[in-house]
């Protein structure tokens, strides 16, 4: 009997450890299998009180890039995007221009109006911004804790 306690325990600790879709790391939450488009990814960062990321300085990038080392891999919708205007680029909630950019060479081109951030440490450079479509349904978004 005691042992079918202790095996049921482990079962249900490793099922929800292998079922968490979000990796907390200092203030920033990866969340990763929502299969959602850009402003699905705003919706569930503003649901869960938080704000989907900005990364307004190359200090904020650096921290983030630390802290996607402890994400799983992926692309990841971030606050930027140019819907308002086409033109230029701007942060949410904010609406502040870029005035820090990390894009990936030929970035943001016409890919479309809605920023990814780059967590692949095996292929492409972690951390490079891409402009992509926004309706595209992406598997993970990264949100922040409100100041």
């Amino acid at each position: 009997m005691e042992y079918n306690i202790q095996l049921i325990l482990f079962v249900s600790m490793f099922l929800a450890i292998s079922c968490q879709k979000e990796a907390v790391v200092g203030r920033y939450h990866f969340f990763k299998d929502y299969k959602v488009n850009w402003i699905g990814a705003v919706e569930t960062c503003n649901r869960n009180k938080l704000s989907i990321v900005s990364i307004e300085t190359p200090e904020k990038q650096k921290d983030l890039e630390h802290a996607g080392d402890q994400a799983p891999e992926g692309p990841y919708w971030i606050g930027g995007s140019n819907l308002s205007s086409k033109k230029e680029f701007v942060w949410l909630p904010s609406g502040e221009p870029f005035r820090y950019t990390n894009w990936h060479p030929m970035q943001p081109g016409n890919g479309g109006n809605c920023v990814i951030y780059s967590n692949f440490p095996s292929s492409i450079p972690v951390g490079h911004w891409f402009a992509y479509d926004c309706d595209a349904p992406f598997n993970a978004f990264i949100c922040e804790e409100n100041h």
